[in-house]
């Protein structure tokens, strides 16, 4: 059974779904940024909310329909979120909190969105810098206009793939003294600071993926075959729990050769986790929360990144789970088969909520066709095939 309603999200939710259309393949996508209006001004995007809310999922899935409008500030509603944080990640389910979307929930999921931005990313293929992150880690959030957050990076993340097609990753075209030729920046881990804690009422620890930047990604986005995730070094004793290939291939993958990505960006995340969690719930004894998150490709990854923090138990100090893991999707594609949404619901207990457009294509691969809305019989010969 699903709950829909009509609530208000900022549009900066909203993606331009029509890149099959792009005329140069290696162009970035564009994400539509509307300029700010009136609540008054008629609404021109179509959005529909839903969660999944049927006995023990975890999952739920936020699509919403609204105008444009003057984005709210991202606030501590009623000084509410100290007392109601956990149930904003989810320890409820967000039973109740979607038909009209809960103002506390709303400031939160447009605080996770903004950290999600791309503008960080660097295009310019004549820059020596190209392929990197625009910003150094201690001037990361000033340059963003983000400072007021109270977040501060300790570590960026990259990845390499091994699809040996041109302009797959950006890379610059000047070759020498570049940055490098084998590694692109894919997101960061930020942790909060002393006062952001003090008003959060705990160390949030963040894991941010950026989207796709290039069409060109979209071969490794889209490569559709599935693979066991214990076949590609993650952690998991039924080997029926399979995703997608190509998502799996960007986490996993890693280039010795190369400074950047010596370690795969699961190696580079895992060892800052492990090293924070320990630092702040264990040394320290702090409340502390992982939040998970990235738009288009890199929400994908970030439901990989959450499934392997599960898996490998570094949400525990000692023998008791005292840190809550959740993940905040925006645009984000289906990532494994049902085995998969199973273990990760309901053995695993992550939280995820995820936030698309219906109009845009992404979130409905794969599958677009064939998917869990197909009738019983279907589904299990569907289940057998590749």
């Amino acid at each position: 059974m699903a709950a829909t309603a009509q609530a208000n999200l900022p549009p900066c939710f909203l993606m331009l779904a029509a890149w099959p259309l792009r005329p140069i393949l290696n162009q970035p996508l564009v994400q539509v940024r509307p300029s700010p209006a009136p609540t008054s001004r008629a609404s021109t995007a179509r959005f529909q909310i839903s969660a999944a809310m049927k006995g023990e999922s975890r999952s739920s899935i936020i699509e919403k329909e609204q105008g444009f409008y003057e984005k709210a500030p991202v606030v501590n509603v009623d000084g509410q979120l100290i007392d109601r944080w956990r149930e904003i990640h989810g320890s409820g389910d967000w039973v109740g909190l979607l038909d009209l979307v809960d103002p506390l929930l709303r400031s939160e999921l447009i605080c996770y969105r903004e950290f999600v931005q791309n503008d960080s990313f660097y295009y310019d293929p004549y820059s020596r810098f190209c392929g990197n992150c625009r910003y150094t880690q201690p001037s990361f959030f000033a340059n963003l206009g983000m400072a007021d957050h109270g977040y501060s990076v300790t570590r960026y993340l990259y990845a390499t793939s091994n699809i040996e097609l041109p302009n797959f990753f950006r890379s610059s075209k000047l070759h020498q003294r570049t940055w490098s030729q084998k590694a692109n920046w894919i997101g960061y881990i930020a942790v909060s600071g002393d006062e952001a804690t003090a008003w959060l009422d705990r160390r949030d620890i963040i894991m941010v993926w950026r989207g796709t930047v290039t069409v060109f990604e979209w071969i490794e986005d889209l490569k559709t075959s599935q693979q066991p995730v214990k076949a590609r070094g993650i952690p998991c004793p039924d080997e029926s729990v399979k995703v997608e290939s190509g998502f799996a291939d960007l986490y996993v993958n890693k280039d010795t050769t190369c400074r950047f990505c010596k370690y795969s960006a699961q190696e580079q995340v895992l060892s800052e986790v492990r090293k924070l969690v320990e630092l702040y719930a264990g040394e320290k004894g702090e409340e502390v929360s992982v939040s998970v998150m990235g738009h288009s490709l890199g929400s994908a990854l970030a439901v990989l990144n959450a499934y392997d923090i599960a898996e490998m138990g570094l949400t525990k100090v000692g023998e008791k789970a005292v840190v809550p893991l959740t993940v905040f999707s925006f645009a984000g594609p289906r990532v494994g088969n049902a085995r998969f949404k199973e273990r990760f619901d309901k053995e695993l207990g992550i939280k995820a909520i995820r936030v698309v457009n219906v109009h845009d294509l992404v979130p409905k691969v794969t599958g677009l066709v064939f998917n869990e809305q197909v009738s019983a019989l279907l589904w299990r010969i569907l289940e057998k095939m590749p």
